[in-house]
């Protein structure tokens, strides 16, 4: 829950700032795939590229940069077979509820 509220936050700043001055496009990614990880059937390609808020040559980069580091997976769509499903790896998954629990614990304490 609250890594779907903050996607939601950070995409709510576009609203009020530049989105050019805001670009994170891996974190969002990140985000995105760790608010849906116990989705049934992972999430489409096109899902991950709007979710993070760049151009899809930049997301694109982002996935594969993130598949490098052993944070993604990417595998054929059985639905699209010119998509692709995403995944976080078990280990991204571990280490993302490691950031989001120490940022809800830490800004809970505020």
């Amino acid at each position: 829950m609250f890594a779907r509220n903050w996607h939601k936050m950070r995409s709510l700043r576009d609203l009020y700032l530049p989105s050019c001055v805001l670009s994170e496009p891996g974190w969002d990614i990140l985000l995105h795939l760790y608010a849906q990880h116990d989705a049934p059937g992972g999430n489409s390609q096109t899902s991950v590229v709007h979710a993070s808020h760049a151009p899809q040559a930049t997301a694109l980069r982002w996935l594969e940069k993130l598949e490098q580091t052993g944070l993604v997976t990417q595998s054929p769509n059985p639905g699209d077979a010119r998509g692709r499903i995403v995944r976080l790896t078990d280990d991204a998954v571990c280490r993302m509820s490691r950031v989001i629990e120490h940022f809800s614990t830490g800004l809970a304490r505020r």
